[in-house]
């Protein structure tokens, strides 16, 4: 089952062009990272919510919130044109960031 669910993906993730471009391997990575992204956040809400009082964890939410979303709502506007500029900008910042995040 768990061969048939990773062949469908891998269809998906390289249909149309996307495996010979190398965009399919992109997806899949992103997909991965996304799952990381997942995971840390489940651990944080666990810190905040299960570790701390309730008064003690709206502070600590507030700044989670602050620390995530801050960044994608000022620099979203700006990096995206400015990727776009670039071949394969978006490809290189998807890699990079990754690999910021896995050595932090």
């Amino acid at each position: 089952a768990a061969r048939r669910g990773a062949a469908r993906i891998r269809r998906a993730t390289h249909a149309e062009g996307a495996g010979e471009s190398g965009l399919g391997r992109v997806i899949e990575l992103n997909g991965v990272n996304a799952v990381g992204d997942t995971l840390v956040t489940i651990a944080l809400a666990d810190t905040l919510f299960f570790s701390a009082a309730t008064s003690e964890a709206r502070s600590q939410v507030a700044l989670y919130l602050l620390i995530t979303m801050t960044p994608f709502a000022i620099v979203a506007p700006v990096i995206g044109p400015f990727l776009d500029r670039f071949r394969h900008g978006r490809r290189w910042a998807i890699g990079t960031s990754t690999a910021v995040r896995a050595f932090l």
